[in-house]
């Protein structure tokens, strides 16, 4: 805790000598060396303060990079975190001082220029300018710099270079520049990132676009001298995956059951790897699971973004999906119905509302979008995990009112709440629509709403009606008035996540241990 914050301290201490060697020397050789150095100082005190942030949310524990990592293997990300703070504070500082020597020294003879080394050089200089000013946003230094004779594809200590500062930190319009320049966009840093994985860690989906237009993603992104601790943490070798059976198929990707590690798990590959859309579509679908860890959503493993077709791999659960769960039943039950025990459904009911919850209350929140039997998978425990990202959505709260507005009827229309239909604003009560319905299907084992044909749906919805499944069909009747709850046509009338959790939580078990939602209320 001492060390970070004596650190902080220290560029506190850069910066205002810096200033005060500013205001002491003239010279538009010496003004524009400053320039390009007072970003990175910014940086400095920043990265201290991050660290240092860190430092007090762990408490007064150990201070050595060791100890950190021992301590905090739980968490690989923050730990990655505060190793880069780290490494990154002791090289600015150590190169600053440097600069600071070389101001004392006074300006060097061109000959002295040319044999290079030290942060005087002007183009060590224009480098960590142009990192300075992609990772601030600055791109009228950028421009600056560049016809000033910089390199764009120049790189930092980390190996980083301003794509990949831009394409972390959500610069649109410098990625822009800096690809239509020529910038490589393949490069790796230290940790066997491209400016690709920083974007879809990040979640900056146009930025995803960008560089996939620009061919990100064609060839290998793994540092030639990279040490597997040192990459990306979500990276996984195409060679370290052996491809198993086919478990099913989608618009976008084949699922498969496979093997990575010596243990069971699903991959998605990307369908059409020349389909832009499908790739972008994918990335995102990767952007958000890289981000989630809830004992209700499916396990993100990693992803392999190295040629095609890319892939996701996450966990293998035993229990497959809620509708084939559904299906197995029928069959072994003599293609009769099947409903699972109140009890049963309860259980179901508040691992998805769990599952809700996380996403809902995130910040910003993620939208599922895609609530279905199909994306509901089981666990050898009975539990439930949702899955299937790729049609969420992030929403942005300050943008329209905390609603985001969808093209198109994207999903799937029997689960899809009317506001959805007529492509209104909508936010995350939209989830809760289609949670009724996948309470009623949890109920009966039957699909909600049959007999309907599309245009009825269109049609209702655009009445400003909510289409209801027949609620006579459950007979236990405090599971009744949760989907009447949830499927009212008024968003704003329809209960949160968190809601439904204490709802669910209130309702006490039949006394009949067998009794099915289905069963009419005993005399």
């Amino acid at each position: 805790m001492a060390r970070s914050r004596g650190r902080l301290l220290f560029g506190i201490s850069v910066m205002l000598t810096i200033s005060t060697t500013c205001d002491s020397h003239g010279g538009s050789v010496l003004s524009t060396i400053v320039h390009c150095w007072k970003p990175k100082i910014d940086q400095v005190c920043e990265r201290a303060m991050s660290f240092s942030r860190a430092i007090e949310e762990i408490g007064e524990g150990p201070t050595s990079s060791m100890a950190l990592s021992r301590d905090m293997a739980i968490e690989p990300h923050v730990n990655h975190s505060i190793m880069m703070h780290m490494e990154a504070i002791d090289m600015h500082l150590s190169a600053i001082g440097g600069f600071l020597s070389a101001l004392k020294q006074g300006p060097r003879s061109p000959t002295q220029a040319s044999r290079g080394g030290t942060v005087g050089d002007p183009s060590e200089v224009l480098a960590e300018g142009m990192c300075s000013a992609a990772f601030k946003g600055d791109l009228k230094t950028i421009k600056m710099l560049i016809q000033n004779g910089a390199d764009p594809d120049a790189c930092d200590y980390f190996h980083r270079t301003a794509l990949h500062l831009a394409s972390a930190e959500g610069h649109v319009e410098i990625v822009r520049y800096l690809l239509s320049i020529k910038a490589r966009v393949d490069c790796v840093d230290k940790w066997g990132g491209s400016p690709l994985t920083d974007a879809v860690r990040a979640g900056h989906e146009q930025i995803q676009k960008l560089l996939l237009d620009a061919g990100a993603g064609r060839s290998s992104s793994q540092p030639r001298n990279a040490r597997p601790g040192q990459q990306e943490s979500w990276l996984i070798r195409r060679e370290d995956v052996r491809m198993g059976r086919r478990l099913g198929e989608g618009d976008q990707g084949v699922v498969l059951q496979s093997e990575w590690r010596g243990m069971p798990v699903v991959t998605k590959i990307l369908k059409d790897a020349e389909n832009v859309e499908q790739q972008h579509g994918f990335l995102h679908e990767i952007s958000v699971l890289s981000r989630l860890r809830h004992p209700n959503l499916v396990l993100f493993l990693g992803a392999c973004l190295d040629w095609d077709p890319k892939f996701i791999v996450t966990e293998y659960l035993e229990g497959g999906s809620l509708e084939s769960f559904f299906e197995r039943k029928r069959l072994e039950n003599g293609m009769q119905d099947w409903q699972p025990t109140v009890s049963q459904v309860l259980i179901w009911a508040t691992d998805l509302a769990r599952a809700l919850c996380c996403l809902h209350q995130l910040s910003p929140p993620v939208i599922h979008r895609d609530l279905k039997p199909s994306n509901l998978l089981l666990t050898s425990e009975g539990h439930l995990k949702l899955s299937d990202f790729g049609l969420s959505r992030v929403l942005d709260k300050g943008k329209s009112g905390g609603n985001y507005r969808m093209t198109g009827t994207t999903g799937t229309i029997r689960y899809m709440a009317p506001e959805v239909v007529r492509s209104d604003l909508y936010n995350e009560k939209a989830d809760i629509y289609s949670y009724g319905l996948v309470l009623w299907f949890m109920c009966t084992g039957e699909l909600p709403l049959q007999g309907f044909v599309l245009d009825e749906f269109v049609q209702a919805a655009h009445r400003q009606l909510a289409l209801q499944p027949d609620l006579a069909r459950i007979g236990f009747k405090p599971l009744a008035d949760v989907i009447a709850m949830c499927c009212q046509a008024d968003a704003n009338r329809r209960p949160t996540a968190g809601d439904l959790i204490q709802e669910l939580s209130y309702i006490s078990p039949p006394a009949d241990p067998h009794r099915k939602a289905t069963d009419p209320p005993p005399a």
